[in-house]
């Protein structure tokens, strides 16, 4: 489950990682919070690519620039 307080906490590792140059990549997200990242905008913020419903290691090793990816 994602509330409004889970989500604030989460907006603001978001923001730290931001700040530092680095890309917050969430995986394992499932229906509800995916429903209330929605809602609220911070999907849009964190970005489609970097939220998945499974191991997001593709998304990592591209970010890395794995030649593999």
């Amino acid at each position: 489950m994602l509330d409004a307080t889970a989500l604030r906490s989460l907006e603001e590792v978001y923001e730290h990682t931001r700040a530092r140059g680095v890309t917050l990549v969430l995986s394992g997200v499932t229906a509800q919070p995916l429903v209330v990242m929605v809602r609220s905008g911070f999907l849009d913020r964190i970005g489609q690519d970097n939220v998945h419903g499974h191991i997001a290691i593709g998304r990592a090793r591209t970010l890395l620039g794995d030649a593999h990816a």
